[in-house]
């Protein structure tokens, strides 16, 4: 979830000081086609800096370490199963952490040639460069590493946990998430950064970023709910050891 929706973060950051509000997308063109060309080197040069191998790590860490943690404290069954065995909610996510970490690692080729495939089509050589050049920056960097620090899925993961993982994420809720974390990103930026980001934001490839936020929101929407039997079924597995070893343990007692 992390990855993907951080690059709609970064969509709407370009966004707020560009203040390009005829740049909104429209419904038709939020629609992401079902194939992925093989994309440019340029693409994937933008792909790879937003969704890195160290972004993935850092991302999934805060979700599972932080947020996660909370939303599992608000339910009762797990408020239920945490009276019942203390302790074992950090230690299932523990468990999780890896295995959830490999299989995104394991994917991340697959939608980094997604990513890319879609700037690709939607800027020209020239925007490409640019907004390349932006996420390799000094300037750049530090959104990146804001809008992994701004993240916040309480609001989805609420609803993932009430469904039990059975109702879809929406385009919508990633679009928010990403919108709730502008605010506090911006007021973090030093003034020589702001004016990097105001340059880039009000540039033709920065007004076309702000253009694709609705599809880069789509696109984490759906790698969201990109079915994974393999990893659920390990995770699954390890949590079932996992449960066993504490009721064995409690037995004992």
């Amino acid at each position: 979830m992390t990855i993907a929706a951080m690059l709609a973060v970064m969509a709407v950051l370009q966004a707020a000081p560009s203040q390009d509000k005829a740049a909104q997308p429209s419904p038709a063109s939020a629609s992401a086609p079902a194939a992925t060309p093989t994309p440019s080197v340029a693409g994937m040069r933008i792909a790879t800096t937003l969704a890195s191998e160290e972004v993935v790590r850092t991302a999934t860490a805060k979700v599972l370490r932080d947020q996660v943690p909370k939303a599992f404290a608000k339910d009762p069954n797990f408020q239920e199963m945490e009276r019942s065995f203390p302790g074992i909610t950090n230690e299932f996510l523990n468990v999780m952490e890896p295995i959830v970490v490999a299989a995104t690692i394991k994917r991340l080729p697959i939608y980094q040639a997604k990513v890319a495939a879609l700037f690709d089509r939607r800027m020209n050589p020239s925007e490409l460069n640019a907004t390349g050049d932006f996420y390799a920056s000094p300037a750049g960097r530090r959104v990146v590493a804001l809008a992994v620090a701004g993240l916040d899925f309480g609001p989805i993961l609420k609803r993932q946990i009430e469904s039990e993982g059975k109702t879809a994420i929406a385009s919508g809720e990633i679009s928010s998430a990403a919108e709730a974390a502008v605010a506090p990103a911006m007021k973090q930026l030093d003034p020589s950064e702001m004016k990097v980001l105001i340059a880039f934001g009000s540039s033709p490839a920065g007004l076309k970023v702000n253009q694709m936020r609705a599809e880069l929101a789509l696109l984490a929407a759906e790698e969201n709910n990109r079915s994974d039997p393999a990893t659920e079924a390990e995770i699954a597995k390890a949590v079932e050891a996992l449960i066993k070893l504490r009721v064995s343990a409690e037995a004992k007692k």
